[in-house]
């Protein structure tokens, strides 16, 4: 027998039903609102660490400078030197007991043992500042450059072995959140750039100790450096691009532009030039480096903490904002609720069809559709607000959809990154064993087989001796977009190293492979390369071939031996030719009167 209700039963269970169905959405939203501000909070910790890990490794650089100092200085400067390193040598101490404090405190994850880290740090600097205090007794005059780089590699070890747990907060800041993903690269870029400017004032501070000329290696160490500062420049650039509408951030930018980019950069190469001289007069004390180059590095500290500083109040913001929402979510639904109880009867035909429409659309949300209805909304203040509450996890809805898009196109461009070579634009090694093993691979399931061609550039170490590392680099990327031109679109080519590059092809026998090879040589060599419109250079490269087995499971690193074998064919008989691996049906090897790999070493480049 069915159950009947009387009409009293009926508006009361109707009221039930309907604050029932309005307190689900609002308590969805309340709940959102707090886990958000949870997100807020554990973003900002997060960045507290990160800005804690970044100024302690600032304060070792700093400690590495002055030391620096204080071994070239002497008399009263040495004195002034000792008492700042005394300074900063607790600072350092005590940033790094907040740093593991930090750690404790919040508890982090990370793939990295930052206790082991620590303690490395430490014993490190220890290390160091005692070869630091020994050389600063000692007489200037028997203070040695090498000497002088053994006691500061210490520093350099703590600043390297602190780097991984740094960078792992800053991983796991941007894994959390991506929106934190420009602010961590951008402070990472910066405390790059202050690196880079102190390793670059080291390396000149040894040749000025002893008022000798600057050497080769340092020579290229430092040319590496300052093109590493001219790459982060640009990449700051596009970096703070959304930010520089902050008052504060735009002017800090533009001291850096001033300070750094300009009066640093331009201090470095005229103490470049300086050092390159065999005159000894007109080189000036390290110490007074150091203090030219430190309040313009500081400009960069500032430039960071305003960004960090900025993005950590954003965060403040929006967690209070959600707190408070929570709360106002919360009042609002038991407001709804007490007017829905007492106003039942009159507004039933205006409560019940928005309310099934209300739960339509969380349903709809819910199987993840986040699509507006076109119906008309209701006018009640009431229902208005909480379709707006619906609107509300919408939005939430399409932000994280997208930002779980931008997660993952972020991903690839960083797994695309660590493929490609930086010079050439060409696949790295590491790239080509991924691909390469995956299609030879893929041409043995098939019953192909797979081609490797190894080949590099003739005479390329006369090259760079002649006319120095930037030419040969213009000659390597010459040589690689002549090769990416030449090769078909499914065909794997990269850089295998140093001048060595590698095609790697599928389906061609050998004679069509060594057809190929021979394209590619003879395109190189045809082709001159232009060196600032100034000089002109004709390079040749040695081909190896060899050609894979169709049968599952190709060794891949025996295919490269075999291409390497006849590469040094290539480069023992004349170079600028194209040879075959050896025919295992003929057993057929160089002779003597060519050479063999047994009886005499490999060719130079």
């Amino acid at each position: 027998m069915p159950i009947k209700f009387t009409l009293n039963q009926k508006l009361w269970l109707g009221a039930l039903l309907i604050v029932g169905a309005a307190g689900i959405p609002t308590g969805q939203l309340v709940w959102q609102n707090i886990r958000e501000s949870r997100i807020e909070q554990r973003n900002l910790d997060n960045l507290t660490a990160y800005r804690l890990g970044l100024q302690t490794t600032n304060v070792i650089s700093n400690e590495r400078g002055i030391s620096m100092a204080l071994i070239s200085a002497s008399g009263a400067d040495s004195i002034a030197a000792r008492q700042l390193l005394t300074a900063e040598r607790v600072r350092s101490d005590q940033l790094l007991t907040q740093f593991d404090i930090t750690l404790h405190r919040f508890r982090f994850a990370m793939p990295v043992d930052h206790k082991a880290r620590l303690a490395q740090v430490r014993r490190s600097l220890a290390l160091s500042r005692a070869r630091v205090d020994r050389l600063a007794l000692l007489p200037r005059a028997t203070r040695g450059s090498d000497e002088s780089e053994a006691a500061l590699q210490g520093m350099i070890n703590a600043i390297e072995s602190l780097r991984p747990v740094v960078d792992a907060i800053g991983g796991q800041t941007i894994n959390q959140d991506m929106r934190m993903a420009r602010v961590v690269l951008s402070a990472r870029t910066i405390e790059d750039l202050r690196d880079y400017a102190g390793r670059g004032a080291i390396l000149l501070a040894a040749p000025m100790l002893e008022r000798q000329p600057l050497d080769v290696s340092r020579r290229t160490r430092l040319e590496q450096l300052l093109g590493r500062i001219d790459q982060l420049h640009t990449l700051l650039d596009s970096q703070l691009a959304t930010y520089l509408h902050v008052p504060r951030i735009r002017k800090a930018k533009a001291e850096v532009n001033l300070r750094y980019f300009n009066e640093a950069y331009a201090k470095l190469l005229e103490t470049e030039l300086l050092c390159r001289q065999a005159s000894a007069a007109k080189q000036a004390a390290p110490d007074q480096l150091l203090r030219d180059l430190h309040p313009k590095v500081q400009s960069l500290e500032t430039l960071r903490e305003a960004i960090v500083g900025t993005a950590s109040e954003g965060i403040a913001r929006q967690r209070d904002s959600a707190w408070r929402k929570a709360l106002q979510t919360m009042v609002l639904g038991g407001a709804m609720a007490l007017v829905l109880l007492w106003q039942l009867l009159l507004i039933r035909r205006s409560l019940i069809s928005p309310l099934l429409r209300a739960r339509r659309d969380i349903i709809e949300l819910a199987r993840d559709n986040t699509q507006c209805s076109d119906e008309r909304r209701p006018s009640g203040p009431e229902m208005r607000a909480l379709f707006e509450a619906i609107d509300t996890l919408r939005r939430h809805q399409r932000r994280r959809h997208a930002l779980e898009t931008e997660r993952e196109i972020l991903t690839a461009q960083l797994r695309q990154q660590a493929e490609t070579d930086g010079l050439t634009g060409l696949i790295n090694r590491r790239g080509l064993e991924i691909q390469s093993e995956q299609l030879l691979a893929r041409a043995a399931l098939l019953g192909r087989p797979a081609g490797l061609i190894l080949f590099d550039i003739d005479h390329f170490k006369q090259v760079n001796d002649r006319y120095g590392h930037l030419v040969g680099d213009q000659v390597l990327r010459a040589v690689a977009y002549c090769v990416r031109t030449l090769c078909r679109t499914n065909d794997v080519v990269g850089r295998f190293g140093g001048e060595e590059f590698m095609i790697v092809v599928e389906g061609l026998d050998l004679s069509t492979l060594h057809h190929v090879a021979e394209k590619v040589r003879n395109a190189i060599a045809q082709q001159p390369v232009v060196v600032d419109n100034q000089l002109t250079l004709h390079v040749t490269a040695s081909f190896g071939v060899a050609l894979s087995d169709p049968q599952p499971g190709p060794d891949w690193q025996a295919l490269i031996e075999r291409a390497d074998i006849a590469l040094y064919r290539a480069k023992h008989l004349g170079r600028n030719r194209v040879e075959d691996e050896p025919s295992p049906d003929h057993g057929e090897s160089p002779s003597p009167g060519e050479g063999s790999p047994s009886a005499s070493p490999r060719p130079p480049a």
